[in-house]
């Protein structure tokens, strides 16, 4: 006897009243129907089946429909295959009741597996008719039974020419998804395509969910959900039952995290707790980087050394081979699934080694760790901290040690790479780290104490509180040669503070006893020096001299890897150039220092405002008005 289908099952979700605009994203559907197969694959969320909705809608609105739709939701019972037979013949019945027979009556047999003679049988029914189809499978990814995905990739390489097959998925298919792409036969919308744009974000907000914001609130919660749309939904429930005063709104909107209740229970309901117990662990303990690759993964959750540790912070033994067997670096190609799972992780380069997980989901994961077991995030934290620090990257160590509350250990790596962070002009890092760190433990370090004194100073702090870290140098008696090197640094401090002065009669003589004092082998501030006496001597030398000078402190500055010397140096030299009228060499020079300020690939450090400026003038100087309010811009936002 054949058991009853639902027919809610082979119905089109109608649509909301109102829905923001997807016409791109139409465009692209209504392109993919010349290929075999689309595939819509997202997290939970992101409005596939809205989208999808719409798309059919849009195909019927101009008159006699140019496709005909079959449209199945799928649910984990269809795993069955003579269950999952017969219901896709209902849904192509739906579509025209000449198809799909020969489905029921598999069904009727009972069948342990889905006959190719079958798909055959129905494949030549669509194929002799005159009409187009579109099969939509939603919730593809609840289907587990590989003689099931077996018979949709049989389906998909015989497919007629007048059936385009269409998959809505949380997860892509195991299907031959790269041969098809190769061909040209599939078309391809993911979370980064069906994620609300800035503009659709804001029609959202207002047209749909009735909520008059601020273009900044908009943005930001934009930028805190990345476009999640049932985030967006979230926040906007949530802020429908606040005070509608402006200032209560913004508060709420810049407190908006993956914790809040509504987020927090559907991340938990709807994608959390569907994951078997070792993802779960893998997710929350991984959940305390910001970014991460399977090294790191391993490290942190010391899958090499097969040891893990308990809430209360015992270390026992554990075996990881339950995530994934003999491989090499388990966390990789877990990470791999994730990402082919579409769990809310974010690939940050082409070569897939490192990721990130959304902004939200990582909320409510680091929330629930910190709920199930407190006493393990610091040593979570230590490990990342050893880890990055054995990789080169320094800045993360120390992010990971001052969050694992280790302050001998961040104080020790800040003042180990103090003069690199100087030397990439990133002022403003080194001034939030210290920022964070007990005044006890900076005292005791004459050194840590004078690039503070130096930060503070050119970032514009008060001059109080750079006297008063220059007294805690002085406090700290070392032996006789530490003195003296801290009595050169201490002279090049109070030179740049002349320079800031434009007092060159002193700025000149503590220069020369800065590098009286100054070792050979501090090539950092001996270079800064030699700039500024470079800068203080330039009124008594003519100007080719002065811009040859300065030519020959950048040379030596990008030689030694300080770019911050170098970019400074020149910029001075294209003021020269101005001076002396030459507009177009100011310019080739300042292109150089942009050059130097901009790392790979493309990141521009801090000191690059310095030439941004300087081509801003230049523009406004040629009267191109925009260039220059560009360029201008830019180098005001970096000096930030």
């Amino acid at each position: 006897m054949t058991a009853p289908i639902l027919t809610t099952k082979l119905h089109i979700p109608s649509l909301r009243r109102k829905l923001v605009p997807r016409q791109r994203l139409l465009e692209r559907l209504d392109e993919g129907l010349h290929r075999k197969l689309t595939v819509v694959s997202a997290p939970a969320g992101f409005g596939k089946t809205t989208l999808l909705g719409e798309w059919i809608q849009s195909q019927e609105a101009g008159g006699p429909p140019t496709v005909k739709v079959a449209w199945l939701s799928l649910d984990s019972d269809d795993n069955d295959p003579a269950r999952f037979s017969a219901c896709l013949a209902a849904a192509l019945q739906q579509a025209d009741e000449r198809i799909g027979q020969v489905g029921r009556q598999a069904f009727e047999l009972g069948g342990s597996s889905l006959q190719e003679s079958y798909l055959v049988r129905l494949i030549n029914q669509v194929a002799v008719l005159p009409d187009r189809f579109v099969l939509v499978l939603d919730d593809y990814h609840l289907i587990t039974a590989q003689v099931l995905h077996d018979a949709v990739t049989f389906l998909v390489d015989h497919l007629p020419e007048n059936l385009h097959l269409v998959l809505a998925t949380r997860a892509d298919p195991p299907l031959p998804i790269p041969r098809l792409r190769a061909r040209g036969h599939l078309t391809e919308l993911r979370q980064s395509d069906l994620r609300f744009t800035a503009e659709e974000a804001a029609a959202f907000l207002r047209d749909v969910m009735g909520l008059d914001l601020s273009t900044k609130d908009v943005a930001a919660l934009e930028a805190r959900t990345e476009g999640w749309i049932a985030g967006l939904q979230m926040a906007a429930l949530s802020l429908q039952g606040h005070s509608p005063q402006p200032a209560t709104r913004s508060a709420f909107v810049q407190a908006f995290t993956g914790s809040h209740r509504f987020v927090l229970d559907y991340l938990v309901e709807e994608v959390l707790d569907q994951q078997p117990p070792a993802l779960q662990e893998f997710l929350l303990k991984t959940s305390i980087l910001d970014r991460f690759s399977g090294s790191l993964c391993d490290a942190v959750l010391e899958i090499g050394d097969r040891r893990s540790e308990t809430g209360d912070g015992r270390v026992e033994a554990t075996d990881r081979q339950d995530l994934v067997p003999n491989i090499q670096s388990p966390s990789q190609q877990i990470l791999e699934n994730l990402e082919s799972s579409n769990l809310f992780i974010v690939p940050l380069d082409d070569e897939r080694r490192w990721y990130r997980y959304h902004r939200l989901f990582s909320d409510l994961l680091r929330k629930r760790l910190w709920q199930t077991s407190p006493a393990l995030v610091p040593a979570l934290h230590h490990r990342a901290s050893a880890w990055n620090e054995q990789q080169g990257l320094m800045a993360a160590a120390i992010e990971h040690a001052l969050a694992a509350q280790d302050l001998e250990r961040a104080v020790a790596l800040i003042e180990e790479i103090a003069e690199a962070t100087f030397m990439r002009s990133e002022i403003a890092t080194f001034l939030n780290w210290m920022e964070r760190l007990p005044d006890e433990s900076v005292r005791s370090r004459p050194t840590l104490c004078f690039f503070h004194a130096w930060a503070l100073l050119m970032s514009g702090r008060s001059l109080d509180a750079v006297e008063q870290r220059l007294q805690d140098v002085a406090c700290v008696q070392g032996d006789p040669d530490s003195t003296d090197i801290m009595e050169g640094r201490m002279a090049a401090l109070r030179a740049y503070l002349m320079l800031l002065q434009a007092d060159t009669r002193h700025l000149a003589a503590l220069c020369r006893q800065a590098l009286q004092h100054l070792p050979e082998s501090d090539l950092f501030l001996r270079n800064t020096v030699v700039w500024m006496l470079n800068v203080a001597e330039l009124g008594a030398r003519d100007l080719q001299h002065g811009s040859q000078a300065l030519e020959e402190v950048a040379r030596m500055g990008e030689e030694m890897g300080n770019p911050l010397i170098a970019v400074v140096a020149l910029c001075h030299q294209a003021k020269l150039q101005m001076r002396l009228g030459r507009l177009y060499r100011a310019q080739e020079v300042l292109k150089q220092a942009l050059q130097l300020a901009t790392h790979p690939p493309g990141r521009r450090l801090p000191i690059a405002s310095e030439p941004l400026i300087g081509l801003g003038e230049l523009e406004r100087e040629w009267n191109h008005l925009e260039a220059a309010a560009d360029y201008l811009t830019q180098g005001i936002e970096l000096a930030k």
